[in-house]
């Protein structure tokens, strides 16, 4: 998708993304790979996670759903965990949410669109809009609202609002208000797992293993996978 005609990822991901597959395809894989379990583990223990949350995080099915498929999640995740936040624009479906945290973030990030815009002004028009609505989200695996239905969007707004300034909180509630979600897009919101106390770490990672069931079953059991988000939400709700 990156080096193909029309991409719909942001034109800056290229030369980022270079700098960690220039090698042969193979190695260059398990570099990328490589950076991504090491950004789900640091990301963990920054939140508060110890040894046994980092685990769970690093045997979640989303996570190795990801590293087949190669995608730079892990990235994106860095961005989120540090304010980079034309990192978290490489593929904002879930971290963008992320950059509502407070006021600080909301002005970088409009000036992040802002500048997007201006450089690549048709980039939106020919190559996103053009190239996912009505053809990649009708994807079999999605279950944004796009194909879940928009009272989805209807929940995810009004957890939004109570969410306040919490990333974990934005990108969790977000999730229910991005119209096209892929399980592997999970990963952005693993290393909550260290916020989360006790035995609702367990039931969390256990929500992710539903999320290759949801993939499997399709049509209606889509609708499982949106368990996970929620139920990182209303865990780190009750911790506070």
């Amino acid at each position: 998708n990156l080096l193909s005609p029309g991409s719909y990822y942001i034109p800056y991901t290229y030369p980022i993304l270079s700098s960690l597959t220039w090698l042969d395809w193979r190695t260059s894989l398990g570099l990328l790979n490589s950076f991504t379990l090491v950004t789900v583990g640091i990301s963990t223990w920054q939140t508060g996670g110890k040894y046994g949350s980092i685990l769970l995080a690093l045997t979640s099915p989303c996570l190795w759903m990801l590293l087949w498929l190669g995608h730079p999640e892990g990235i994106v995740l860095l961005g989120v965990m540090t304010g980079l936040i034309p990192l978290t624009f490489i593929k904002p479906t879930v971290a963008f949410w992320s950059n509502l945290r407070n006021k600080k973030y909301i002005f970088w990030t409009l000036i992040v669109i802002i500048l997007v815009i201006l450089i690549w002004p048709d980039w939106i028009l020919t190559s996103f809009f053009r190239n996912t609505v009505g053809g990649e989200w009708t994807h079999p695996a999605n279950f944004g609202w796009y194909v879940t239905g928009f009272p989805i969007a209807i929940v995810g707004g009004i957890l939004l609002l109570g969410a306040g300034n919490d990333p974990w909180l934005l990108m969790s509630a977000g999730c229910l208000l991005s119209p096209y979600l892929m399980p592997y897009h999970m990963v952005i919101l693993l290393p909550a797992i260290g916020k989360i106390n006790g035995w609702k770490k367990i039931f969390v990672w256990f929500l992710g293993l539903i999320l290759a069931l949801g993939v499997g079953l399709g049509g209606t059991a889509r609708y499982l996978n949106l368990l996970f988000p929620l139920g990182i939400y209303g865990s780190i709700q009750t911790a506070q």
